[in-house]
């Protein structure tokens, strides 16, 4: 954007343009990282089917999350950055399971999960991680502590899975270093960002995820973290176009994605046969992420289904209903967050007030 956009650009100004949802961007590598993330996410689940722990699967799924960090990176600068937000996701994840322990009221683990999105979000702008924000981390966190049933073998569970599917990250990482792309650039990583704006963003975080979380579990939906992950990711957005586009993004992709979803899933399919559906639309999602964000989301929201799915006992139409719900709750937590943080972002200087 213009340098008047990035001093003080009214926000009536920064609404994205139509044509902004329909363009779709240069592959740059994309299918490579999603390759990598299928590979991940695959062998944790075969192994487990094969040990007929199946159950266990969501640990080494959200550990596999790991993959996509590092995109567009040399091999060795892709593997630190990797090994660094591993070591992260490991902790949330294994948080997340001691948490499920006491079997927290929604309220609390709303909190709970709006402060590790605020801590995850600041510690990524920190270290320059790509791709920004919490994302990865608030959703790790909010299932691993929704898990039914968890008791203190599962905490252990949880850390060896994560634990192995990092490692397996890494491995599918340094094996793929070899294959040359020109998407491996050695361009610096962008510099620093003010203290400001990573203490806005990441008290954007908390607040939009607090209000859309909180009010998700105010209307009795089981899942109130889908409003949350709604809330956060148009944060990380470096402008506020950016940030308004991609909320734009998350809710016409999301309501393009249930359609899908609700003729997929009359298929009576199996827990390994999901999970593997699973893995796939993760391939797919990755591979569309960068390139059109509302696209990729017509792969995602079948995905974050499914996962539900692989839990018996919830009705479909329930979970459809809730994503659309959930979507529309904690975009609107974000556009608020994101007008309220606008000038501290951008703020005016002498040449642009005049």
């Amino acid at each position: 954007m213009s340098s008047r956009a990035q001093q003080g650009l009214p926000i009536a100004e920064a609404v994205p343009r139509l044509v902004d949802f329909v363009q779709v961007g240069p592959n740059d590598g994309a299918h490579r990282v999603s390759i990598r993330l299928a590979v991940s996410a695959l062998m944790p689940v075969l192994a487990l089917a094969a040990a007929g722990r199946l159950e266990w699967s969501p640990y080494a799924l959200l550990a596999s999350t790991v993959a996509v960090y590092g995109r567009r990176r040399p091999p060795r600068t892709r593997l630190r950055v990797q090994a660094e937000v591993a070591a992260a996701q490991v902790l949330v994840i294994v948080g997340g399971a001691a948490l499920a322990l006491a079997r927290p009221a929604p309220w609390l683990l709303v909190v709970c999960t709006a402060f590790v999105a605020a801590a995850t979000a600041a510690l990524a702008d920190i270290r320059r991680w790509n791709p920004p924000g919490a994302l990865f981390f608030l959703f790790g966190f909010a299932v691993c502590a929704s898990l039914p049933g968890t008791d203190l073998a599962d905490v252990a569970v949880a850390l060896a899975l994560s634990t192995a599917s990092v490692v397996t990250v890494l491995l599918v990482t340094a094996l793929d270093a070899p294959l040359k792309h020109a998407s491996d650039t050695d361009t610096p990583i962008p510099g620093p960002l003010p203290g400001r704006i990573i203490a806005a963003q990441a008290v954007a975080c908390l607040g939009a995820g607090l209000a859309a979380g909180l009010a998700a579990a105010a209307l009795g939906i089981d899942r109130p973290y889908w409003a949350m992950v709604s809330a956060i990711i148009p944060i990380i957005g470096s402008t506020t176009s950016a940030q308004l586009s991609r909320a734009g993004h998350r809710f016409v992709g999301t309501l393009a994605g249930v359609i899908p979803a609700a003729l997929l899933f009359q298929i009576h399919m199996s827990q390994l046969v999901l999970l593997l559906l699973v893995v796939a639309l993760m391939g797919c999602t990755e591979a569309f992420v960068t390139r059109n964000y509302a696209g990729a989301l017509v792969f995602l929201t079948p995905m974050t289904i499914a996962m539900a799915l692989t839990t018996p006992g919830v009705p479909l139409s329930t979970l459809l209903v809730d994503r659309c719900l959930e979507t529309a709750v904690g975009l609107m937590a974000a556009v608020v967050a994101i007008i309220a943080t606008h000038r501290i972002r951008h703020p005016r200087t002498a040449d642009a007030t005049g």
